[in-house]
């Protein structure tokens, strides 16, 4: 039985660090992968804003996660600021799916809430099955993510704890590309858009 995948060669855009587990999943699936990352995760210019709202987070009945990369950023720099993570068992902790679910509880946290779907407007379907009345939430998450969480609910939404940028393509190996350009690649996968995140 010939393998899905046979003679496909797919160019993968995800962050490098999150390539390799789809990319091996490809391979199994006997395609051809093609890391060419077009974003690449980082910290954000500055933490001053996102700090004060970290000490301040006996405000927040909640924190709403969307992405594995919002629970990383956020929880590194609570240890950074010498914030035990046990100050976040008492909220209310929502997330868009299981990757971030699983992100979140490897931080010996709880997950209230994960949609059965996995995008920013199912969770916030979700979240309208909960009593939110006078509730405030802290939504961490990257520069580029949609503002339809934000902006369908009183949340304390921080400024960017990581930043989504362009990759500069300079190193780039030119016979990566030129497979595109002569048809030698037909697929191409690309990273989440930000209201998927999982």
């Amino acid at each position: 039985m010939a393998s899905p995948l046979a003679n496909r060669t797919i160019l993968i855009t995800r962050a490098a660090h999150q390539a390799p587990e789809f990319a091996d999943a490809l391979r199994r699936l006997g395609g051809t992968p093609v890391l060419f990352p077009t974003i690449e995760i980082v910290p954000p210019d500055s933490w001053d804003e996102c700090d004060r709202a970290i000490h301040s987070l006996s405000r927040y009945d909640g924190v709403i996660f969307t992405s594995t990369n919002g629970v990383g950023f956020f929880m590194r720099r609570l240890h950074e600021r010498k914030i035990d993570a046990e100050v976040m068992k008492s909220k209310m902790i929502v997330v868009v799916g299981p990757k971030t679910k699983q992100s979140v509880e490897r931080n010996g946290l709880p997950v209230l809430l994960m949609p059965d779907r996995f995008t920013a407007s199912d969770l916030l379907k979700a979240l309208e099955h909960l009593d939110l009345k006078g509730k405030s939430f802290l939504f961490p998450r990257g520069n580029l993510g949609k503002d339809l969480l934000q902006d369908n609910l009183i949340t304390g939404s921080v400024p960017p704890s990581f930043r989504r940028g362009v990759v500069g393509r300079a190193g780039t190996p030119f016979p990566e590309l030129q497979r595109l350009f002569h048809g030698r690649a037909p697929c191409r996968s690309r990273h989440s858009p930000p209201q998927q995140l999982r």
